[in-house]
């Protein structure tokens, strides 16, 4: 029973952490087009000011890893471009990222079923320490893509006007707005996000209605 324990505690963190982050990264890009209460920006937050003051994110942040890249999705680490188009795939990206990460803490109380407690709260700062950090990252990085999106002066018009809708950025972060567009336009810009995020040469481009 200790051997099996053992194999629980090697393997399960390992297998969480691939299981759920290759689903959340085939997830189609539609759910992550806008801030979701998890993901939403709060006035706590400072806009990014907290994490550059309180957690020194500037200095540690480039040395987590990355896995998307491994299961095939978008690297985050670096900026690898500055423009509108990337950067907006880049917040939805950050926003999957996040979902992930939150979805493997939920993981931590299944350690508790076979562990002394001892066990449990090894098996429990292992799981904060793999996650929080990166969460912390994540968030960070949205802000000041948003940022950059803003002084660029695109306002971060993602051009989803499914049932109505377009998606704008704002200080507080991401909202909805009306737009009597239809849902054809939302489908294939949301397909477009999910090529782009997979690495897609054919992802074809979306003109949005008095943008051309």
């Amino acid at each position: 029973m200790r051997e099996l324990a053992w194999a629980l505690n090697v393997l399960g963190w390992p297998v969480i952490q691939l299981g759920i982050g290759g689903v959340v990264l085939r997830w189609p890009a539609a759910p992550f087009l806008d801030d979701s209460w998890i993901t939403r920006e709060r006035r706590w937050e400072r806009r990014g000011d907290l994490y550059r003051q309180a957690f020194a994110i500037q200095r540690w942040k480039r040395h987590l890893p990355d896995g998307a890249p491994w299961l095939g999705g978008t690297a985050k680490k670096r900026l690898a471009a500055r423009s509108p188009e990337y950067l907006k795939t880049l917040i939805i990206e950050t926003r999957r990222a996040e979902i992930g990460h939150w979805s493997m803490l939920l993981c931590v109380p299944l350690f508790f079923l076979w562990n002394p407690p001892w066990a449990c709260a090894v098996m429990a700062g292992y799981g904060l320490l793999a996650n929080v950090p990166c969460i912390l990252a994540q968030r960070s990085n949205r802000i000041q893509v948003a940022r950059m999106l803003r002084r660029q002066g695109d306002k971060h018009s993602l051009a989803a006007e499914g049932g109505g809708l377009t998606w704008r950025a704002t200080g507080k972060g991401t909202h909805r707005e009306a737009d009597p567009a239809g849902p054809s336009i939302a489908n294939r810009y949301c397909r477009n996000i999910d090529a782009l995020a997979a690495g897609r040469a054919e992802a074809e481009s979306v003109v949005t209605p008095g943008r051309r």
